[in-house]
């Protein structure tokens, strides 16, 4: 088959979507060889993601001519592929991002499929600026009317997507995604110590991933830690936003900055590590498509918190630890619960590693291109 991807995000964005799309596009091109590859994007960045493309023949880049203005490479985008995948006799067409480009005429041979992560800015618009909101409902819209298949990441985004925009269920099929295969590998007992040494980390300590953001709910966390019997502090990883100002605020109104540590430009590497030495991953975000820090977390072998509805159920598995994060008594018990009880942890980290099994990439580039062959 000729399989084309909007690449946008594989080749601009380091975090959630760009990484879904990157291991997506490694995934089938390392496990489906036989099959031609056509990744359209405004742009390439060098990286290892490019360095892995560019050790496969069957993979072609496919960027805006250099005559094409950079200020309207959104345009190209949208009006400008779909002709280049007609040329290019393209079978699929996939577009990894909530978006597809628009086509003025019909294309019956190329199969248009549209991958949706979440509708999080239906459920939180307060969150999102008014016009993004609009922006961002337009094009999901659009992708699901136009496409032959809509693929959810999570049974929760396929049930937003039928109740907020009445999309037919029979054309959604949920397929998960996976983590950078990094995070399946044990790292080497020097590596660790040597990294543990270089940030001057405590002997034990609880992890939180994420933006700091109002909906990843890292102030009540924070607020549950406080509240917690064990004095292990909680070591912090993602990019501040506004909300970062009420954390803090927290923070030192209760004189509890020496419970914290913030870690800034980690490497995908160096975040291995951290999950290999914390004691509990906690995700108290209230609402995801589908939360790949929890996979990850899984991957590395190390126990699991996370909200009691969402997706997380689908990602944190049977063995994952749920709770209200929004209930701070509740957040504060279930942590503790996980930290006193060592059976607990290693049942969960046993239960979890097997799991998380159903995540690798083997397995999630396999139902997706089932789902292609399925399609044609």
């Amino acid at each position: 088959m000729n399989i084309a991807f909007d690449a946008k995000r594989a080749f601009t964005n380091n975090t959630g979507l760009g990484n879904y799309a990157r291991t997506l596009i490694q995934g089938l091109i390392a496990n489906k060889p036989n099959n031609n590859y056509y990744l359209f994007s405004p742009k390439k960045s060098p990286s290892a993601f490019l360095d892995f493309l560019n050790s496969y023949s069957n993979v072609n880049i496919i960027l805006p001519p250099s005559t094409f203005p950079a200020l309207f490479h959104a345009t190209w985008r949208s009006f400008v592929i779909p002709n280049s995948y007609r040329k290019l006799d393209v079978d699929i067409f996939h577009g990894l991002s909530n978006e597809l480009p628009l086509e003025f005429c019909k294309n019956k041979k190329t199969k248009k499929i549209v991958t949706i992560h979440d509708l999080i800015f239906v459920r939180y618009p307060k969150l999102y600026n008014p016009v993004d909101c609009r922006i961002y409902a337009t094009k999901v819209k659009k992708a699901c009317k136009s496409a032959d298949l809509v693929v959810a990441i999570s049974e929760q985004t396929k049930r937003d997507l039928i109740e907020f925009y009445h999309i037919p269920e029979q054309k959604i099929k949920v397929a998960y995604q996976s983590c950078n295969p990094i995070f399946f590998d044990e790292p080497k007992e020097n590596e660790l110590n040597k990294f543990n040494k270089e940030f001057n980390l405590p002997a034990e300590f609880l992890l939180y991933i994420g933006t700091i953001e109002e909906r990843k709910n890292l102030l009540g966390l924070v607020k549950a830690i406080k509240q917690s019997k064990f004095d292990i502090p909680l070591v912090i990883v993602g990019n501040k936003k506004d909300y970062f100002k009420q954390v803090m605020q927290f923070v030192a109104d209760n004189n509890f900055s020496n419970r914290l540590i913030f870690l800034e430009n980690i490497s995908t590497q160096q975040l291995m590590y951290l999950y290999n030495l914390a004691k509990i991953y906690i995700s108290s975000s209230v609402f995801e498509g589908f939360g790949i820090p929890i996979i990850e977390a899984l991957a590395s072998k190390v126990p699991v918190i996370a909200h009691k509805d969402s997706c997380f159920p689908e990602a944190g598995g049977a063995y994952t630890q749920y709770t209200d994060v929004l209930n701070s008594e509740l957040f504060s018990a279930t942590i503790d619960k996980v930290l006193e009880d060592e059976n607990l942890r290693k049942q969960m980290i046993e239960k979890g590693s097997e799991h998380v099994q159903k995540f690798t990439l083997n397995n999630t580039s396999n139902a997706m291109y089932n789902l292609y062959l399925e399609l044609m």
